[in-house]
C-alpha cells in the first residue's frame, strides 16, 4: 500500500494575476549616481586619495631640464638632467604650499570637525582648493618655455633648436592637479551627505485649546500666629 501512494509534491505559492512576469526594476543613473554622491564613505575615499597624490607632489620632480655636456664641460658627456622640485619654483612653490596647509586643515575640518561650523570650513576649503588649482595651471604653462634650475642670463647662450637645452614636464603638477580635484571632490561630497537639522514646527498643535483657560479670583482669609505665641521664638 505503500508503493502506491504517489511521492508529496512541493507547493508554490504565487502573488498576482496567474501568467503574468513580476515587473523589473528599471535601472536609474540618476538615482544610482544620486545614491553614491550621498555615501559617507566616498568623501574620506576621496580626501584620502587626494592627500597621497598631493603628497607625491611634493616628492616628485615639476620640471627636468636636459643641457647638453659639450657646452657645460666641452667634452662628449651626453646630456645633463637637472631636476626642479617644488622648492625651487620660486614665489609659485611658496603660494603652493602656504595654501596647501590651509586646505588640508579646512578639508579635516569639515569631515571630522564639529558639525556647527562645517558649512564655514567648507566654502574655505573649496576657495583655497580653487586658487590652488590655478596655481598649478600657471606653472604648468611655463614649465616649458624657461628652467627653473638655470637661470636666465645662463640660459641665453643654450638654443633648444641645437639641442642644447630641453625642457619637459614631470611628475609633480599631474600629482599635484588630481590631489586637488580629488580634494575639491571629497568637500563637495562632504556637503551633500551632511545629515539635513531636522525641521522644526512652529504651527499651533491642533490640541490646544483656541480660548485661554477661565481663571476665577477669590479673596482668602489671611493667616495670623495666636496672641500668646508671638512673643516665641520659631522652632526649627
Amino acid at each position: 500500500m505503500m508503493g502506491r501512494m504517489s511521492a508529496p509534491q512541493e507547493a508554490v505559492i504565487e502573488f498576482g494575476p496567474a501568467g503574468e512576469p513580476a515587473p523589473r526594476r528599471r535601472f536609474s543613473p540618476g538615482s544610482s549616481l544620486g545614491g553614491l554622491v550621498r555615501d559617507r564613505r566616498i568623501a574620506p575615499l576621496a580626501a584620502g586619495l587626494g592627500g597621497v597624490a598631493l603628497f607625491a607632489s611634493l616628492i616628485a620632480e615639476w620640471q627636468v631640464t636636459a643641457v647638453d655636456g659639450t657646452v657645460l664641460r666641452e667634452s662628449d658627456t651626453g646630456d645633463l638632467l637637472f631636476e626642479s622640485s617644488i622648492g625651487e619654483l620660486g614665489g609659485w612653490g611658496a603660494g603652493f604650499l602656504a595654501g596647501l596647509f590651509l586646505l588640508v586643515i579646512a578639508t579635516v575640518l569639515t569631515l571630522f570637525g564639529p558639525a556647527a561650523g562645517r558649512a564655514y570650513t567648507r566654502l574655505a576649503g573649496l576657495s583655497t582648493g580653487g586658487v590652488l588649482l590655478a596655481i598649478v595651471l600657471v606653472v604648468y604653462s611655463t614649465l616649458e618655455d624657461r628652467s627653473w634650475v638655470i637661470r636666465q642670463i645662463e640660459a641665453a647662450g643654450l638654443s633648444e633648436n641645437d639641442d642644447q637645452l630641453h625642457l619637459s614636464i614631470g611628475r609633480g603638477p599631474w600629482c599635484a592637479g588630481v590631489g586637488l580635484i580629488l580634494l575639491l571632490i571629497a568637500l563637495c561630497v562632504a556637503g551633500l551627505a551632511a545629515p539635513r537639522a531636522p525641521v522644526v514646527d512652529l504651527q499651533p498643535q491642533d490640541d490646544l485649546p483656541d480660548e485661554p483657560f477661565e481663571l476665577q479670583v477669590t479673596s482668602a482669609k489671611t493667616w495670623d500666629a495666636p496672641a500668646e505665641n508671638r512673643d516665641k521664638p520659631i522652632s526649627r
